[in-house]
């Protein structure tokens, strides 16, 4: 009879992968090195996103709005107050010619 040979190995856990690349005294390839310096790149920017985030509720709790929300509602709370300004303009505005012009690029 002929004994399988082929073992099956469990993949490594993530957080021994982790502290493999994070840990500077254990050594490392080159494409290790570039792997802890760009994680430790992307966990910096992402604790500074965080910390000028403002908490916005939702359903599931306190959360923190992501960059591109908060970047959405400055821009829609914008567009709200050019087309706010613009009505005005048309209100006061006497002369057909400035209405129109007003209303060209509204």
């Amino acid at each position: 009879m002929v004994e399988n040979t082929n073992k099956t190995y469990r993949p490594t856990p993530t957080t021994t992968l982790e502290e493999h690349i994070m840990d500077c005294n254990i050594p490392k390839n080159e494409a290790e090195w570039w792997a802890r310096k760009e994680i430790k790149h992307l966990r910096k920017q992402i604790a500074e996103l965080e910390a000028n985030a403002e908490p916005h509720n939702m359903p599931s709790g306190l959360v923190h709005k992501t960059y591109h929300q908060m970047v959405v509602e400055k821009l829609e709370s914008q567009v709200s107050e050019l087309k706010t300004f613009t009505d005005e303009l048309i209100q006061i505005a006497d002369e057909e010619s400035v209405k129109n012009i007003i209303l060209k690029y509204k």
